[in-house]
């Protein structure tokens, strides 16, 4: 393994990047300028769900139990809709494993101090089967209100009519929680929800949206999402899903785009595996407010034979619709590995709107194996200008030279470009690289192999430097490694 510095300048780097911090961009940050404050927001570790615990209050669900009967352990009804009409108020609902049909439509209620906590029966697997579904556009568990609810270990699969979804709710959704469970062969997608305090953790989620397998219903684009959020179309003033979490999910052969974060405010994406999705891994649209980091993005698929962009934000015209269109703003992009056709983008429809700012990518190891590591679109004639970007500490690898349509919306530093020439939009204290490394660091989709690159990359800026790495290990940030992932 080898590297050759080609040009080093971090002097300079520190220089510009001090002038930043101690100018002072952004008014409220008691002088510590706009990337020491997000750069200190950022260091948020490797949280999980806090363990949801079972209430004494219990119903039991079972493939042959009995709605006209008592729900108690030697008595378990048939359905989750009576499980959840008997606990208006919160409660547990133990499902025990087999295979359940779809079940009808129903309102799933709890409370803030007792939510309804619908989850799988102790080392049991219970099975929520959609091969008998014929209406279109429902799913095979359908809520029609779902508010502080928990959903918990259940498998959810075989739903092939159309529009189809595995879980589902008619209207926005208030506290919500999908945990643990398995969700699959859908033809549309696993889960999308509208509404407020959203949370998909740990959960196995594969071929999902088969209605546009090898691409053939959304051939000009529009790909359903596989997981993720929607507009509320009830509220059009304030669209948003607001405060979402959707972290540690397993993603994967999924013919949408993997993670959709349309129309989401205050929302973390962080720590999922998505290999295999169609044309974006994560898709941030009409959206502000978004954390993005320690995900695993490996694209194989896209349109015209491409592979698809690993990370995509942008901003889609939905004034059709009646909803407003939002600039993309305040987000970070941070320690993920991807590995995808084009690396990181940002695009739009032309609208007034259609401009970023706020846009901070830290610390990323990108492969853009058909074509750039960065692609930044411009923003056309009249719309406000970009500000207060910043890319840096990442290591970029691309087949063609990155672009940034707006090159002075940006300040690049630290940053690693390998195994090609500097690129015209790097910064004054980017490096060029010649690494070499098996071919396999790179092709294989598995997290572990982009680690050994981390001593061979060399150290980015102070100044650009985060708390943690891809692995929630802690960075040394008097010098830190550039990339994902921290030198052991």
């Amino acid at each position: 393994m080898l590297l050759k510095p080609k040009l080093i300048d971090a002097l300079f780097l520190c220089v510009v990047l001090a002038a930043l911090i101690s100018s002072g961009h952004a008014s409220g940050d008691g002088g510590k300028g706009v990337l020491a404050t997000v750069l200190e927001a950022s260091g948020q570790g490797c949280p999980g769900l806090p363990p949801i615990v079972s209430l004494n209050n219990r119903l039991y669900v079972a493939p042959n139990g009995n709605d006209a009967a008592s729900g108690a352990q030697d008595a378990p009804l048939a359905t989750l809709g009576e499980a959840a009409r008997r606990f208006p108020n919160g409660g547990t609902v133990i499902v025990r494993g087999g295979v359940y049909s779809t079940q009808p439509m129903f309102d799933a209620v709890g409370t803030k101090d007792v939510p309804l906590h619908i989850r799988a029966a102790d080392g049991q697997k219970p099975i929520f089967d959609g091969a008998n579904m014929q209406q279109e556009g429902s799913a095979v568990i359908f809520m029609g209100l779902a508010s502080h609810v928990v959903i918990e270990g259940l498998e959810v699969r075989n739903c092939l009519v159309l529009g189809c979804e595995g879980i589902a709710s008619d209207t926005p959704v208030l506290d919500l929680t999908i945990l643990g469970s398995h969700i699959h062969h859908m033809s549309a997608s696993a889960m999308r929800f509208a509404g407020r305090q959203i949370r998909i953790e740990d959960n196995d989620i594969h071929d999902i949206v088969l209605i546009n397998k090898n691409n053939t219903n959304f051939p000009n684009g529009g790909w359903p999402t596989c997981v993720g959020t929607a507009p509320n179309t009830l509220n059009l003033s304030d669209p948003w899903a607001d405060d979402v979490v959707i972290r540690a999910n397993r993603i994967r052969d999924c013919w949408g785009e993997g993670i959709g974060v349309w129309y989401g405010s205050n929302v973390i994406v962080e720590d999922n595996s998505i290999v295999n999705a169609w044309n974006a891994g994560v898709y941030a649209d009409n959206g502000f407010n978004i954390r993005i980091a320690r995900n695993y993005i490996r694209m194989h698929r896209g349109t015209d034979g491409g592979a698809g962009t690993g990370i995509l934000l942008g901003l889609e015209d939905c004034s059709m619709w009646g909803l407003p269109n939002v600039s993309t703003k305040h987000v970070l992009v941070t320690n993920n590995v991807v590995i995808a056709g084009v690396g990181i983008g940002w695009w739009s429809i032309p609208t007034p709107e259609s401009t970023y700012e706020s846009l901070h990518v830290f610390h990323n190891s990108v492969a853009g194996t058909q074509a750039q590591a960065i692609d930044i679109a411009p923003v056309i004639s009249g719309v406000k200008y970009p500000t207060n970007n910043f890319i840096a500490n990442n290591v970029f690898f691309g087949v063609e030279e990155s672009t940034i349509g707006n090159p002075g919306a940006f300040i690049l530093g630290g940053n690693a470009w390998t195994n090609r020439p500097i690129p015209a939009i790097a910064g004054p204290g980017d490096v060029s690289l010649e690494v070499v490394f098996a071919d396999e660091l790179l092709q294989q989709a598995q997290v572990n192999e982009a680690q050994p690159l981390a001593p061979l990359v060399g150290t980015g800026d102070v100044r650009a430097a985060l708390v943690d790495d891809f692995l929630c290990g802690e960075r040394d940030t008097a010098a830190p490694t550039r990339g994902a992932f921290e030198q052991l």
